[in-house]
């Protein structure tokens, strides 16, 4: 288990979220080249533990919300 913060994005999320999903993306990356052959049998489920609102607030970001989300990458 791989642990990242700062996705609770209450204000200014265009640029923090747009920062915080091309980390997303880099550690995922490395993970690939790191496990090298052995990424072919590997699955990645990036998950929330609590959903945000569809709408944006007063400040530019989303409140907690009802719904989650979650991502599967990996090999074959």
């Amino acid at each position: 288990m791989i642990e990242t913060s700062g996705w609770d994005t209450h204000s200014g999320q265009q640029g923090r979220l747009a920062n915080q999903l091309r980390a997303l993306d880099a550690l995922i990356d490395a993970l690939h080249v790191g496990l090298g052959d052995d990424w072919n049998d590997t699955t990645v489920l990036a998950a929330t533990e609590f959903g945000r609102t569809a709408a944006v607030n007063g400040t530019g970001g989303t409140d907690h919300g009802t719904a989650s989300a979650a991502m599967l990458a990996g090999g074959r």
